[in-house]
């Protein structure tokens, strides 16, 4: 839809596109974390658990039907998460992070779709302040940011 400074309310029926999932197939029925990769028009959002699930909805932005499926290959070599929290497209490196509240870990998925542990957020004590890691983004410079419970706002500045 179109949102200008004079928008005041929107509506869905001015909406260009819709879709929905049905959540009703998963036993946990809300989506946790969401991402999107500009330069090829793909959202993806992660349901937590129950099963963990990585969904692709591709051709939102165009004049193409959306095509929404289940991401498999991005959960194939998970072993070690056991609950997706937030997702990120770095589209700088052509990456993803994936963010875990119960096993309090940052993954790092690489172009073969292998998993690492990349942040282990018990490792200092202000780390272990947050109880609950909810939401994960990174900038161009590689510059991490992590927000969680209790109000929680941890970022992590890479230098060169």
């Amino acid at each position: 839809m179109h949102i200008d400074k004079n928008t005041q309310t929107i509506d869905i029926s001015q909406s260009l596109k819709e879709f929905s999932l049905d959540l009703r197939k998963f036993k946990n029925f809300g989506l946790e974390g969401i991402s999107y990769d500009v330069k090829n028009d793909i959202f993806y959002l992660i349901n937590e658990r129950f099963p963990k699930k990585v969904v692709k909805v591709q051709g939102f932005f165009t004049n193409e039907v959306a095509k929404v499926e289940m991401e498999e290959k991005l959960m194939k070599s998970n072993f070690f998460l056991s609950d997706l929290s937030a997702i990120h497209y770095d589209e700088y490196r052509d990456k993803f992070y994936i963010l875990s509240d119960e096993s309090r870990l940052l993954a790092k998925i690489d172009n073969e779709m292998n998993f690492e542990k990349y942040l282990d957020l018990d490792i200092s004590k202000q780390m272990k302040k947050m109880k609950n890691p909810e939401g994960f983004t990174k900038d161009k410079d590689g510059n991490l940011f992590i927000v969680g419970e209790p109000n929680i706002f941890l970022s992590f500045i890479i230098k060169p």
